[in-house]
């Protein structure tokens, strides 16, 4: 059950096209919880590491979401099946 928000299809690619020399290098910008640039400094100071979320963080959009009413809801769903 995925839920895709609208735009989100077509980011990946586009986040490319806006990096690729090839294609004119677009304006880029971080968008957090998706994608970041990171400079060698900063790979280097956390030790290489290559984890994504490092570098991108998390989203900053606001989200009304209940965890209790949500995971309700899936055992339901789990349980009827």
């Amino acid at each position: 059950m995925n839920e895709w928000k609208n735009g989100i299809v077509g980011a990946p690619g586009h986040t490319r096209n806006n990096l690729h020399p090839a294609k004119g290098a677009g304006d880029y910008a971080d968008v957090p919880g998706f994608c970041a640039l990171a400079r060698l400094d900063k790979v280097r100071a956390l030790d290489y590491g290559l984890t994504p979320g490092r570098y991108m963080g998390l989203p900053d959009e606001g989200d009304d979401f209940d965890f209790n009413e949500r995971f309700a809801a899936l055992k339901s769903e789990l349980e009827a099946t």
